[in-house]
């Protein structure tokens, strides 16, 4: 599950119950679509299985960036994507 919602006041991403092929330089990217040309890095992808969050700069278009992409930033090859969905 891929969502956005407000924790504690803040903008968070919530990956739950995540798993994907583990990868060399792996990032979480909110972008526009799934080619990261219009993004922004969260940081690096925590592990590739389980449930965790990210702070989502409250300045952020979320309407527009909707899609959360686990990119491979040393070999530029997408590993996964999702919608973020609003809860």
């Amino acid at each position: 599950t891929v969502k956005g919602l407000i924790e504690n006041g803040k903008r968070m991403l919530v990956l739950e119950n995540f798993k994907t092929t583990p990868g060399p330089d792996l990032k979480v990217y909110i972008a526009t679509g799934t080619n990261p040309t219009d993004f922004t890095d969260l940081g690096a992808l925590k592990a590739s299985t389980g449930s965790f969050s990210y702070e989502i700069d409250a300045s952020l278009n979320i309407e527009k960036r909707n899609h959360v992409l686990i990119w491979c930033r040393q070999f530029s090859r997408l590993f996964g994507s999702a919608i973020m969905t609003k809860q």
